[in-house]
């Protein structure tokens, strides 16, 4: 009987997870970002031009991401009319390491993908003071 009860609240667990993260919701909230983008202009989730949103943070010298960025190049054509919004989270990257690393990359041939950083526009607060 107790292996019966087992199983049979395990399976509810288990139905209860299937839409744990449901991509159909409308209006499902974005992060709120503001980035200084190459071009000096600054972007928000309000400029936001497509239905579809990528948010990548990022650093224009991490082996990792220029890796990413090179695969997502040739893979362009899987993202559609997706939004590609790629972040730096702080000031250690100045908007010359960006613009080298959209150079670098051949960024600007793909309209859909938009390079920046939030410097310090979002940093943490400490509450031990």
């Amino acid at each position: 009987m107790m292996k019966k009860l087992i199983l049979l609240f395990s399976l509810i667990i288990a139905a209860g997870c299937t839409r744990a993260q449901n991509n159909d919701t409308p209006g499902a909230a974005i992060p709120p970002y503001k980035i200084l983008k190459t071009d000096s202009t600054w972007a928000t989730p309000a400029n936001l031009k497509h239905k579809k949103t990528v948010l990548i943070y990022f650093a224009p010298d991490c082996p990792h991401c220029q890796h990413l960025t090179m695969d997502m190049r040739e893979k362009m054509k899987q993202f559609g009319d997706a939004q590609i919004m790629m972040i730096t989270w702080s000031n250690n990257y100045d908007i010359r390491a960006i613009k080298n690393f959209v150079r670098d990359f051949d960024l600007k041939k793909y309209p859909n993908i938009q390079v920046g950083t939030e410097g310090y526009t979002y940093r943490c607060k400490s509450i031990l003071r």
